[in-house]
């Protein structure tokens, strides 16, 4: 009998993950939280039932049950599970327990991401977009500073902007701009101490929708922490300089890079 793979949020890797099943003939189905939804970052932990194609959500208890092997990529199940029921295994590196990619250091970034245990499960080889896809969902910051081999930062930063401007519906030149500006931010920001480290602090400042999303990249970009208040304002009383115009032909130079791959 084949393995079911049970697959866990939806992300950048977990497409990728599937199209290799997919690929592969693979029986693929994908875990769903307590309220029969697909589950999302918050919940992949806790699913209840499992999505199959052509069925109603099935409570995982019965699928464990019905015996077999099970693949589960990054995501588990909670509730009892008798014995006797299907071998499981987990794929991946988000899940502190049971996941084999879990803490693993940036330079093994592809044997510690899902899409490379799945790629290497059924011999497929990495190609350069998959390696990126796998570096930045493991080990982001070390990838945008080149310790992840076979991974120009440049071509990393065209593939997380494609990414993050889907995301958000707008356009490339837009989150880049975005992102400059919260590097910005991230530079002139005063420096705040907290456990032993330090922190741009940006507690005063009143942020706008735009800057508070591109934050995040921001500092994986830079490997810079910060600290925010709460609730949010908008409009960030520093002007920070925006992306020239020049940078954002620069990156459009760097998609074709990252897809051409």
């Amino acid at each position: 009998m084949r393995p079911l793979w049970v697959l866990g949020a939806p992300s950048t890797e977990m497409d990728a993950v599937e199209a290799v099943l997919v690929a592969q003939d693979a029986a693929v189905a994908y875990a769903a939280g307590h309220d029969t939804a697909r589950v999302s970052l918050d919940n992949r932990s806790r699913a209840g039932f499992v999505l199959l194609s052509g069925t109603e959500p099935v409570p995982f208890p019965a699928v464990y049950a019905a015996g077999g092997r099970m693949r589960l990529v990054d995501c588990d199940f909670v509730g009892p599970r008798p014995l006797g029921g299907a071998t499981v295994h987990y794929v991946g590196h988000h899940l502190s327990w049971g996941a084999p990619g879990y803490g693993l250091p940036a330079e093994q970034y592809w044997e510690a991401s899902a899409i490379g245990q799945v790629s290497a499960a059924f011999g497929v080889d990495p190609t350069p977009r998959l390696r990126v896809v796998a570096a930045a969902a493991h080990c982001l910051t070390e990838a945008y500073h080149g310790r992840c081999p076979g991974v120009d930062p440049d071509v990393l930063l065209a593939h997380r902007l494609s990414v993050l401007a889907s995301a958000w519906g707008v356009s490339l030149a837009q989150a880049f701009a975005a992102i400059v500006l919260a590097r910005d931010l991230l530079a002139l920001a005063p420096r705040a101490l907290s456990d032993g480290m330090g922190f741009a602090d940006l507690r005063s400042l009143t942020l706008g929708p735009d800057t508070l999303r591109a934050l995040p990249e921001a500092s994986q970009r830079d490997g810079v922490p910060y600290l925010l208040a709460s609730p949010y304002a908008v409009d960030s009383p520093l002007r920070p300089r925006r992306a020239p115009a020049s940078a954002l032909g620069t990156v459009l130079t760097l998609q074709a890079r990252a897809f051409a791959s």
